[in-house]
């Protein structure tokens, strides 16, 4: 005889009761889903791989609290301050940012862009420079 076990109902009217509901959308209207959850969507753009454990490093949070907050939970003000003074800061910055676009933030796009158009004509130059030097 087997041991597996058998459910059975406690009684007719329960059984029909236990799924009433049915299931629930999860939006308010039902017809939209849900956007991906900004941190989490940036943490995956710059660690594609271990997201989890490469934001646990930056903010020293645990692993609980930090998959929390990838799944949607908000970081703590020393979080997003961890975030900013990283590596990865001003990609952090440039998403939180989004489509804004205060005077501030413009202007501070054309200076990083300008440094950035600076940096890659020194490079060139010095390619420039190589290549000249071989030539001789």
């Amino acid at each position: 005889m087997s041991r597996r076990a058998v459910m059975r109902e406690s009684s007719p009217a329960k059984a029909r009761k236990a799924n009433s509901q049915g299931a629930r959308s999860c939006t308010k209207s039902g017809t939209s889903v849900h956007h991906i959850l900004p941190l989490a969507l940036w943490a995956r753009s710059v660690w594609p791989l271990k997201p989890v454990a490469n934001l646990r490093a930056l903010t020293g949070r645990s692993i609980r609290t930090t998959k929390y907050q990838l799944g949607g939970r908000d970081p703590s003000y020393a979080d997003v301050v961890a975030l900013l003074r990283s590596e990865h800061g001003f990609s952090f910055l440039q998403h939180l940012m989004g489509d804004a676009t205060p005077a501030w933030w413009r202007g501070l796009s054309r200076v990083r862009s300008l440094a950035s158009l600076r940096k890659q004509i020194a490079e060139q130059q010095r390619r420039l420079a190589q290549l000249e030097l071989e030539l001789d």
